[in-house]
């Protein structure tokens, strides 16, 4: 059915304003000037059916085919300047327009504020399916009145009854714009329908532009109003109103930045924390992982003044304070009587624990918090009525991240297999960048840089409020090949493939949103994400995989090198404890329990004494030296497997072509 039949039809059914209808007319030549300097083709125009009269141009709002009302756009001019006012006619409040024709099912709506800018996003979309980007067919274009922000119940039906995947709102660059996006969005949202509202602060430009049409006719395009990255949820919308605008665009720029790690190193930096490059990232991304559905958690070892209680605290500050609880102590049952506080995505932190009964059952139920994700707890509790003991189920909801430090060197293997092992770098050019931090925090430089520091954990902070809840997948999961050779790996992958995703997900303002069948949205971790998952990671997984402890491994390294110094045969050297507490300079203690730990990994061998009160002597038996891990793949050996998939997709479309 063409528009002019449409026009015929309703003129012939509606009394109430027939003879408005019956003027109607085609677009005169003034009026179709006006439109083309907006930027409106005349194509774009008849497919919106617009007409005009004497007084101005027509937008009619069109039902089952029929024109039920329609808007008047007047131009007046009065003193000498031109300004517009609408005359509505029929019944066209308050509905969407153009949603009979371009609403279908499970798209993404667009919802702006005037129909000129409906019109403008239309004809831009019809240039990026020209283009063949995915998203052309994947968007409508409807429209409802701006400062009532009101969608009546049938309108709310209709997006309801098409599956609307979710709807985004880019209404005018004004207050009454932002008011309106607000209440819309709540609306929406209460509907269960999903909404985004479109952040123009975030859409960097020479000046600011009052609206859609505005904007494409200073810029010629409008990809950005496509970018799903500069939307916002409702209440990632909330969060920044409560943020002061200049700290708002600080934290987006950090969550935007193709330099996000090397950033969070350096501020890491900043707050006082110098060096372990990989354990600060890494620290940084356990704490961050809290909001994804299955966080991580670490152990950091070392002795102590290591800084191991100094890297946690330091992260800490950067984290939204609510998200975090600290314990320096905790019972053995304490965990699991905390029903009544709320530890659902929350970063939760043990300092120092020790190798104590007490200390081992709350660890129990650690693990068990970590894997399952909820403690379960039936307790005797007296009923204070009957005077008798009932039982009482105490349910405690995760997900939790977490992270303990100790002085231990070895933990419960049950423990160890569900966390990430962390050691801190206890050598000497590491404690003398801590001294020169150290003399630094009492200089009038480094206090001077107190307002730095503090806006630097404000940035984080911010910046941790706006990452918004959201699927991640990794879709070359299938192409990672990772180290079997332990039954532990079953848990090791896993842990590996979480810290893909928790960089995805710090990295998300950085990539497309897409949908699923269902309409769920998820981002993709790309390969990116994965080169710096496998840089941090390796390290890391390193002393995760190895069956001696990072210091045992460092002496035994350094015996390797000094007995391949000596002129005697490797077998015919021995060397007592004393011998390398002198060459190495390292305290008796140390030396003492680490190799007790190579004898019993057979590294070294024990050829004399041993017993309480007989010199201890020692000979090298194995000098193999573990260097890096075997059976992960590379990222260029990722990139290379997807390159060739792809080529061979290409290829058999091709053929399918011909």
């Amino acid at each position: 059915m063409n528009n002019e039949t449409i026009l015929s039809r309703s003129i012939a059914k509606q009394e109430g304003y027939s003879n408005k209808l019956k003027a109607l007319k085609p677009l005169t030549n003034e009026h179709h000037e006006y439109l083309s300097s907006r930027g409106i083709e005349t194509s774009t125009c008849e497919e919106f059916n617009i007409h005009s009269t004497a007084d101005g141009i027509v937008f009619p709002y069109i039902k089952d085919a029929e024109i039920v009302g329609y808007k008047e756009r007047i131009s007046v001019e009065k003193e000498g300047k031109k300004s517009k006012t609408y005359q509505q006619y029929g019944d066209c409040g308050n509905q969407l327009w153009y949603i009979e024709k371009s609403l279908k099912t499970g798209q993404v709506a667009y919802l702006v504020a005037g129909e000129i800018d409906c019109m403008t996003l239309y004809q831009y979309q019809l240039l990026r399916q020209a283009r063949g980007l995915k998203d052309s067919n994947n968007f409508i274009c409807t429209l409802t009145a701006g400062e009532t922000a009101i969608i009546p119940e049938i309108e709310l039906a209709k997006l309801k009854n098409h599956k609307v995947q979710e709807v985004r709102i880019v209404y005018d660059n004004d207050n009454t714009g932002h008011l309106s996006s607000s209440k819309i969005a709540t609306t929406l949202t209460q509907q269960g329908i999903p909404s985004r509202i479109f952040q123009w602060d975030i859409v960097e430009r020479q000046e600011p532009v009052k609206d859609i049409n505005e904007f494409y006719c200073m810029y010629s395009e409008l990809d950005d109003f496509f970018d799903v990255s500069n939307f916002a949820s409702v209440e990632t919308a909330t969060k920044k109103k409560q943020m002061p605008e200049d700290e708002y665009k600080e934290a987006m720029t950090f969550l935007k930045s193709d330099r996000m790690l090397q950033e969070v190193r350096k501020d890491i930096e900043t707050l006082g924390y110098v060096g372990e490059q990989y354990n600060t990232v890494l620290q940084y991304l356990i704490a961050t992982s809290r909001k994804l559905d299955s966080p991580m958690s670490n152990v950091i070892k070392g002795p102590s003044a290591a800084g191991k209680s100094e890297l946690v605290k330091t992260v800490m500050g950067m984290m939204p304070k609510d998200d975090v609880l600290f314990l320096s102590r905790i019972s053995e049952t304490a965990l699991a009587n905390m029903a009544k506080i709320s530890l659902e995505h929350r970063w939760i932190i043990l300092a120092e624990l020790a190798a104590t009964e007490g200390q081992e059952q709350a660890r129990y139920l650690l693990r068990t918090f970590i894997s399952e994700k909820e403690i379960t707890s039936a307790i005797s509790v007296k009923n204070n009525k009957t005077n008798r003991h009932e039982t009482e189920i105490l349910k405690v909801k995760g997900p939790i991240a977490y992270t303990e430090t100790t002085t231990e060197s070895n933990l419960h293997p049950e423990n160890v297999t569900r966390m990430w092992q962390m050691y801190v770098d206890d050598s000497e050019s590491q404690t003398k960048l801590i001294h020169t931090m150290q003399k630094m925090a009492n200089t009038l430089q480094y206090n001077a840089l107190k307002d730095r520091r503090i806006k630097v954990k404000k940035k984080h902070q911010n910046a941790q409020q706006l990452l918004r809840s959201i699927v991640v997948i990794i879709p070359y999961a299938q192409d990672i090949e990772f180290p079997s050779k332990l039954i532990r790996t079953r848990r090791d992958f896993p842990r590996f493939l979480e810290v893909i995703k928790s960089i995805a997900f710090l990295r998300q303002y950085q990539k497309s949103v897409c949908f699923d069948e269902c309409g769920i949205e998820y981002i993709e971790a790309d390969q990116i994400d994965y080169t710096f998952a496998h840089r941090i990671a390796t390290k890391i997984l390193f002393n995760t995989f190895s069956d001696i402890t990072k210091q045992a491994r460092e002496i035994h390294g350094k015996i390797v090198g000094l007995v391949n110094d000596q002129s005697l045969p490797k077998d015919e050297f021995t060397f007592t404890r004393r011998d390398m507490e002198d060459a190495f300079n390292l305290s008796a203690t140390f030396m003492r329990r680490y190799l007790k730990e190579l004898v019993r990994q057979e590294k070294l061998e024990l050829v004399q004494g041993g017993k309480q009160g007989q010199k201890a002597v020692y000979r090298l038996c194995d000098e193999r030296e573990e260097k890096e891990i075997e059976g992960l793949t590379t990222p260029e050996e990722l990139h290379s497997k997807l390159r060739q998939k792809s080529e061979s997709e290409v290829q058999q479309l091709q053929i399918k072509g011909k």
